[in-house]
């Protein structure tokens, strides 16, 4: 099942946007990126949809962390992405933007 992200979502009061734009991504292992004052998460174009999905995973968990002062460690931010992205690929769940889902 595909989830059309391109809409956004919200967390508690706040709503966030999801935007893709590969020019504000700087370095090449960065994929996605939470801003906390926009609310916006940036995630980089031209990826594959299952790096889309891991990513926006990511920057969802990076959202929640900071939303909800929880402070967790990045480690345990990259180690619940990974888990919740195996476990919703298990179950056929794949994220995307509008139409696209990555490069595949």
């Amino acid at each position: 099942m595909k989830v059309d992200i391109s809409k956004g979502f919200d967390i508690g009061a706040l709503h966030f946007n999801v935007v893709v734009d590969g020019p504000r991504m700087q370095g090449e292992h960065t994929f996605g990126v939470c801003c906390h004052i926009t609310q916006t998460i940036i995630l980089r174009d031209n990826v594959s949809a299952d790096r889309l999905s891991a990513t926006f995973l990511h920057e969802l968990v990076e959202a929640v962390n900071n939303q909800f002062e929880l402070q967790l460690p990045h480690s345990s931010i990259c180690a619940l992405e990974s888990g919740l992205s195996q476990a919703l690929k298990g179950l056929g769940i794949e994220f995307v933007i509008g139409g696209s889902n990555g490069t595949d």
